[in-house]
């Protein structure tokens, strides 16, 4: 037995000190939190704050922010024409879950090419500067254009659609 505690004496005596220090660690008590990792996360969350709700006190209010829908964009698509002044802004419309209008943004508007008509440059782009205002603006050509739109509500919650708009080359009357 002697020999057995020379050789595993120390390997013996770390793993005990080792269960004793990680016990105390894992149950320590700070600020109502039990454990070390607990604890921790409450000392880190205790400042965060989602629109007036605490993350560790009112749960319920963290899961409907995190379930709730993104905001719903549309498009009522008339009929146009190129070269033909038209007003994009008043075609989109969004809502977020509760119902409520929200603004949707033009992100850019691109041809059958794959270039940006909305955007002259990548630099512009970066920047937001746009070369024609959506509420008059024209389309160049016949063809199909893809819009890309994004809106974000009070929550913080995105939504970004693509829409593919039609230019006619002709004016049909009913």
């Amino acid at each position: 037995m002697l020999v057995f505690m020379k050789q595993h004496g120390r390997t013996i005596l770390f793993a005990i000190i080792a269960v004793s220090v990680l016990g105390v660690i894992f149950r320590i008590r700070v600020n109502g939190y039990t454990g070390f990792i607990h604890a921790a996360y409450g000392k880190a969350m205790e400042d965060v704050d989602l629109n007036g709700a605490r993350t560790l006190h009112d749960i319920d209010a963290v899961k409907a922010a995190a379930v709730r829908n993104r905001p719903q964009i549309s498009f009522c698509c008339k009929e146009i024409l190129p070269q033909k002044e038209i007003n994009l802004k008043d075609m989109l419309t969004a809502e977020d879950a509760d119902g409520n209008r929200v603004d949707a943004e033009i992100t850019d508007i691109v041809n059958e090419a794959g270039e940006s008509i909305l955007y002259q440059t990548e630099e512009d782009r970066r920047n937001k500067v746009t070369a024609c205002d959506p509420t008059s603006f024209l389309f160049p050509s016949v063809g199909i254009y893809v819009m890309n739109v994004k809106a974000v509500d009070r929550e913080q919650k995105m939504a970004e659609v693509q829409f593919r708009i039609p230019v006619t080359g002709s004016c049909k009357h009913w």
